[in-house]
């Protein structure tokens, strides 16, 4: 299961709504969710006899502060436990109801010691931890538990029903009853044993012509009632859902454009997800996705080019898979992102600051004793701008400070018009003092979360002008803006004299230099290389192409990998032409079976020479060649290129396979109707030891009846 975090402001950090370190008080259980049903537990941090407690200052046995977060589970997952303020999810279990996964997960955002042990039941640590076992262990001591895999449904749908009972095991026909205010009669409803032992599942069609026995007859408003009965226990366990065929209505609808990005907002009358399809013609052909259920929606369109007009549409869809779409009658809607300044521009500022702007993107929050300032320096640094009269300084007439956060921020800027952008500036500073002081250059785009940090000054003493020059051209194409950002705070408190920064004459050129393309193969999706050279830098993968290289000498430096032998380094001059360097990663093979000998030196204590490439040594339906392909243990049977059952989110309309990887390989999924004619999707590289890809978005109801994975070495 993933977690969704809240960006905020330019720097990521803390923010009333964001999700980290939010606290959680009292957290509320899902009357349809088997592990926290009717409960309301309340969170206490300083409980005496907490098993992991701390003795505070105070001498009281803490927990710690209430720095429990809340989160968004991915669709695999299902919220168990809901922050009562927020409303989002402090705890979740994987695999949702009617999917099934390698494991099964609980997670809890907040210490389990901050429950209480003595509150009645089921506000307690014992009747959590009982409920939690029964999902991780279905069926455990005999409990049994019944399970939907939504609280509401839609005309015509289907619902699928889990039972946890440990005593079906081996039994026939296990069958549990669904009813309705329509459909008294009900209908007797199959469940099959899944892949999880203990575990059934079945399914049943709801619909306004039900009644046949075999589908339920259900009208808008009615309530859907699940039946099972427990017999060891001699219980009958029962679970109710709602029938909702009424889509979700959206009003206010607003849009708001930067110069890269567009954030689109509206508001449905009941919780939905949030779709927005957009591009710059009405044909559309992009899309945002929000799967988090809302009543104020707001999606952010990425990767929009400045000074261009974007049409979209939204839609929404409720807990019932109603859907309400909203294309302004047909017209669809019309967001303009903003024009930025071009490129080359000077400026001395001796007309004033114009759109340049004084800000604290570390802290907007706090107070600064001091901030950039325009105007004639008189401090112990200069007396004098270095052209003109006006500079910016944090200090130009050396106040006493002992705390500072200010950032000097540009206009945006699109760097295009050419291929090599350069930026010029003059300063001067000080930051010798003993206070701690941060004096950074740092860069903004829509494309980064974070400052990119182009160059620190700290530390450093200039006490007379000197010109800085920095490279932009990595950064064409896209909207930037420059900050300078100065921090300081006096540890000892002294008052000290700390002239800080001054800066001058900004300006940013543009021109067309002489660029080449190369193009870097080899015959291994894994390997890596380094290129040395005027345009330094690093690649991998099969195949790797930059078209944006100064000429000039090169050097490639293959990376070594396990069980090959690394190719030589290969040295070329790149002219304006196009220039392609191969390597080629080799092994020892003296028995021919494809198969490395170093792989097989480690793996079977030596190379045998009738060591066929189909030899299965684990027995785990994997040939040794296969998994020397795919970077797994040719002795270990749990060691494998293994594929789980593909998830569907029914409200997303997309499938989602997930499989144990090696990380460097490159996978791909492939998907077939008939198990003749396969479609393969786009190769990917794993990062880590379980892959999830998830397929596009899809408006077919035709379910694919095979997913396989390719991968490659």
């Amino acid at each position: 299961a993933g977690f969704k975090s809240d960006p905020a402001g330019p720097l990521g950090g803390g923010c009333d709504d964001c999700d980290e370190d939010r606290g959680v008080t009292v957290a509320l259980g899902d009357d349809l969710e088997p592990t926290t049903s009717n409960m309301e537990l309340e969170l206490v941090y300083d409980r005496p006899d907490a098993e992991f407690a701390m003795l505070d200052f105070a001498g009281i046995f803490t927990i710690g502060p209430n720095l429990s977060d809340t989160f968004t589970p991915s669709t695999n997952a299902t919220t168990i436990l809901f922050d009562a303020e927020s409303e989002k999810a402090v705890g979740m279990r994987y695999p949702r109801t009617g999917q099934d996964g390698r494991g099964r997960v609980v997670f809890l955002s907040f210490p389990f010691e901050s429950v209480s042990p003595d509150a009645p039941a089921p506000n307690n640590r014992d009747t959590l931890m009982a409920n939690v076992l029964r999902f991780l262990i279905p069926g455990v001591n005999g409990g049994a538990t019944l399970a939907l895999d939504r609280t509401t449904y839609g005309i015509p749908s289907v619902a699928t029903l889990e039972v946890a009972d440990s005593d079906l095991i081996g039994q026939t026909n296990p069958v549990v009853h669904c009813f309705s205010h329509t459909d008294t009669n009900g209908v007797a409803v199959p469940i099959q044993p899944t892949g999880q032992p203990g575990v059934y599942r079945g399914q049943v069609v709801l619909s306004e012509t039900g009644g046949d026995g075999k589908s339920l007859s259900v009208r808008h408003d009615d309530v859907l009632r699940v039946v099972y009965f427990d017999e060891r226990n001699n219980e009958r366990i029962q679970l109710v859902a709602l029938i909702d065929d009424v889509p979700p209505l959206i009003t206010n609808v607003t849009s708001a454009a930067g110069f890269q990005t567009a954030v689109i907002q509206w508001t449905t009358a009941e919780p939905s997800d949030s779709f927005v399809q957009y591009g710059e013609s009405k044909l559309l052909g992009r899309s945002q996705y929000g799967s988090e259920r809302l009543t104020e929606h707001l999606i952010t369109l990425p990767d929009l080019k400045p000074d261009r007009s974007y049409y979209f549409k939204m839609s929404s869809r409720d807990e019932a898979a109603n859907a309400a779409e909203d294309d302004n009658h047909g017209d669809f809607y019309l967001v303009r992102t903003l024009t930025p300044a071009r490129v080359p521009f000077f400026q001395d500022f001796e007309n004033g600051p114009g759109e340049w702007t004084v800000e604290n993107l570390s802290d907007p929050s706090s107070t600064s004793s001091v901030a950039w300032e325009l105007g004639r320096p008189a401090n112990s640094v200069l007396t004098q701008a270095y052209s003109g009269t006006n500079a910016w300084g944090t200090n130009l007439r050396d106040q006493i400070i002992t705390d500072a956060s200010t950032d000097l921020v540009s206009p945006p800027f699109e760097l295009t018009g050419g291929n090599t952008f350069t930026l010029r500036f003059q300063n001067a500073y000080d930051f010798g003092g003993t206070a701690y002081e941060e004096a950074q250059l740092w860069l903004l785009t829509n494309n980064a979360s974070a400052p990119i940090i182009l160059e620190d000054f700290a530390g450093g003493l200039a006490v007379n002008w000197e010109e800085e020059e920095i490279d932009l051209s990595a950064y064409e194409g896209q909207v930037v803006q420059l900050v300078w950002h100065y921090l300081l705070f006096d540890i000892d408190g002294e008052d000290a004299l700390y002239p800080g920064w001054l800066v001058d004459d900004v300006s940013v050129e543009v021109t067309n230099v002489f660029r080449g393309k190369i193009s870097v193969t080899n015959n291994l999706a894994a390997a890596s290389f380094s290129l040395s050279g005027p345009s330094a830098t690093n690649g991998m993968g099969l195949s790797w192409t930059s078209a944006k290289l100064l000429v000039g000498q090169y050097t490639v430096h293959w990376d070594s990998l396990p069980y090959y032998d690394t190719p030589a380094s290969q040295t070329n001059l790149l002219t304006t032409n196009s220039l392609t360097i191969s390597g080629l990663y080799t092994f020892p093979d003296t028995n021919r079976n494809g198969i490395s000998d170093y792989w097989e030196t480690e793996h079977f204590g030596g190379v045998a020479a009738d060591h066929p490439a189909t030899k299965d040594s684990d027995g785990d339906g994997m040939s040794d060649y296969a998994e020397f392909v795919a970077g797994t243990d040719p002795s270990n049977r749990g060691s494998n290129l293994a594929v789980l059952t593909p998830i569907r989110d029914e409200l997303a309309g997309r499938w989602s396979v997930m499989w144990s990887s090696t990380p460097g390989r490159q996978y791909r999924v492939h998907t077939s109707s008939d198990l003749l004619t396969w479609s393969p999707y786009p190769w990917l590289t794993a990062t880590e030891t379980n892959t999830t890809y998830l397929l596009p978005t899809s408006t077919s109801v035709t379910l694919p009846q095979a997913f396989k994975v390719e991968v490659l070495q």
